[in-house]
């Protein structure tokens, strides 16, 4: 890859994360990592040079019985005879877009990557679902590449083509719930735990910054996780209705929280919610289409992320009681509004944010 490139297709996330596990039984329990010859072809010059790995990671980190992943990874050594140990890690973006193999042996020779190298190991990953790592991507929608345009008929042939690809994944045991930003986050923690290091420099490229920020972020006082044994959306939206009506702050600012929430999901499982977002008196700036499940798996991922969090009852009490009705606009004073409730919730002593 061409450093312009690299430059183009990465925002540099500088972020650390200190974790106090390092423990004697943190030590026992630490995830193993193959380093084997590549499965793929590297110049004769960079073969020494470069480390290829495995880690193996549960399918769900919910339910470690469910199964393991192989994610795939590169090592590219930093460039000084005593470098620092904490390495940075490359999460590409997409979500499905492979590094390791077509990036590894362009990162080793980018003048930029270099710099980043100066004191550090730079490592290339494949999360789940991406490139070498598993589960592998369809090839349904490797031939549907040269497809994805705005016409009409392309869009129904690589509509056809995601259908074929969710049941090849499907029939091969695939739980695609677990393809997920929650679940890519606690693979870099067994990854980080694998290395034998105290914290991790995370470097990506769009949907890489989102589970990067997942990574980063401390899950919120009272709201599940996945070491709650919270495995649905459903039962995260769940605890979150119950911490509102526990917490007087989220009570006093949105006191019908679940009867919103309940109304919502009636209507988007009668027809879904076509969401036209005007934040001015100017023409609408796009438009979401909300199923229920889509609805409800982004709610419960705006959950994690700390700063985020707080909003998720705005979402609701916005949609539920703002001129959201299917094939209408949520207009600036509904906002303004949401806004002012936002407010008063985030003012409130003790409320979690």
């Amino acid at each position: 890859m061409a450093g312009a490139t690299i430059v183009a297709l990465l925002a540099l996330l500088s972020g650390h994360l200190e974790r106090s596990q390092d423990t004697a039984a943190a030590q026992q329990s630490r995830p193993i990592v193959r380093y084997q010859p590549p499965p793929f072809a590297l110049p004769p010059t960079l073969r020494d040079s470069i480390r290829f790995g495995w880690l193996d990671v549960p399918q769900d980190h919910n339910n470690p019985a469910a199964g393991s992943l192989r994610l795939a990874f590169a090592v590219l050594p930093a460039r000084s005879s005593t470098p620092a140990p904490e390495p940075i890690v490359f999460i590409p973006g997409g979500p499905g877009m492979a590094a390791v193999e077509p990036w590894t042996a362009e990162a080793a020779r980018s003048e930029r990557i270099a710099l980043l190298r100066q004191h550090r190991d730079f490592i290339i990953l494949d999360p789940r679902g991406h490139g070498l790592s598993d589960p592998k991507s369809c090839p349904e929608l490797d031939m549907a590449k040269p497809l994805i345009n705005d016409s009409p008929t392309a869009e129904a042939i690589l509509a056809a083509k995601l259908k074929m690809c969710r049941a090849h994944l499907a029939a091969a045991g695939v739980q695609l719930e677990t393809l997920s930003a929650i679940q890519a986050a606690h693979d870099l923690e067994l990854l980080r735990l694998a290395l034998g290091v105290r914290q991790l420099n995370l470097f990506g490229g769009s949907y890489g910054t989102r589970i990067a920020a997942v990574f980063l972020s401390p899950v919120p006082p009272g709201l599940p996780h996945l070491g709650d044994g919270a495995e649905t959306a459903s039962e995260v939206i769940g605890t979150l209705l119950r911490r509102c009506d526990e917490l007087s702050g989220c009570r006093l600012a949105f006191p019908r929280l679940a009867a919103e929430y309940d109304s919502l999901i009636a209507r988007v499982r009668r027809v879904p919610l076509r969401v036209s977002l005007t934040l001015s008196d100017r023409a609408p700036e796009g438009e979401l289409v909300l199923h229920e499940a889509e609805f409800k798996e982004a709610l419960s991922e705006l959950l994690v992320v700390r700063n985020l969090a707080g909003g998720a009852p705005m979402v609701i009490h916005t949609l539920g009681n703002a001129r959201a009705r299917c094939g209408r606009s949520i207009d600036s004073s509904s906002v303004a509004h949401a806004q002012r409730r936002r407010r008063q919730f985030r003012h409130q002593p003790g409320v979690p944010l």
